[in-house]
């Protein structure tokens, strides 16, 4: 019986051992951007017109960035850290107000507890504190796409967070070009067209220059304003699942979600 126990034993520390192995990570596996969706367990939810928490990671650089649900967050990453281990310091923030600040003091309270990190499958991070015990649950971001998969009609969904209204005459969408570098479409009223600026140096980079729009007054400019406003920012794109994709400003923040069009 000694022996049968020592050999289960022996067995689950194995187990134990090679799942560890798996999910093991590296800094490499760090890069890129994560959105915070769960803090010790609980899921972090934005409400609408909120900042999405986020956190990226410049393992070329050394660089930690992010927002924690309403200011800029920043802080150095020790590129010569040991394999799943990670501290981020001191983060250095912006100091907005914003209406609720309850998932900014929960991003920044567990920030300071984390420790090690872990790979949980593909797409997921899970940062723990000392102990061992989950702390953070990070979702990628997006995905880097082709360019020339943006081409065709996409229907804008939400804009800052704050989904398109369901009653709205005309349907916001953008349309893509991308053999001639041309973007147009409708921002709920007017029609909009502009040429597209591709970066060099980041697959990611995106923006829009000489854009023009008709001059009617409709019913709901506000919709149509919040987008023009978002367009202009638009620094970065990428794919959140199969059939949606994002814009984001500089500094992370999500400005268009789309969803292709069946058209």
């Amino acid at each position: 019986m000694k022996k049968l126990y020592i050999g289960l034993f022996g067995s689950a520390l194995l187990l134990s051992s090679c799942g560890s192995v798996k999910n093991s990570a590296t800094l490499s596996d760090l890069n890129g951007e994560w959105n915070i969706i769960e803090i010790d367990g609980t899921p972090l939810t934005t409400k609408a017109g909120g900042r999405q928490a986020f956190i990226g990671f410049d393992t070329n650089s050394g660089k930690i960035y992010g927002n924690s649900g309403c200011n800029s967050m920043t802080s150095s990453l020790d590129l010569a850290s040991a394999p799943g281990k990670i501290d981020f310091g001191k983060m250095a923030s912006t100091m907005m107000a914003c209406p609720d600040m309850e998932n900014e003091q929960k991003v920044l309270g567990a920030l300071a507890k984390v420790d090690q990190y872990r790979k949980d499958g593909d797409n997921m991070i899970v940062l723990y504190d000392s102990s061992d015990n989950t702390t953070i649950t990070l979702k990628k971001r997006f995905e880097v796409m082709p360019y020339s998969e943006l081409q065709g009609k996409w229907m804008i969904t939400s804009v800052f967070n704050n989904p398109i209204p369901s009653e709205i005459e005309n349907p916001p969408y953008l349309a893509f070009d991308t053999e001639n570098n041309r973007v147009h479409g409708q921002l709920a009223c007017n029609n909009f067209n502009a040429s597209i600026v591709r970066p060099e140096g980041n697959s990611s980079a995106i923006s829009f220059t000489q854009g023009a729009t008709t001059r009617m007054m409709c019913p709901d400019m506000e919709t149509e304003s919040s987008i023009l406003s978002a367009i202009n920012n638009i620094k970065t794109f990428g794919r959140i699942d199969k059939n949606t994709i994002a814009f984001f400003s500089a500094d992370g923040e999500q400005l268009l979600t789309l969803t292709k069009s069946a058209e």
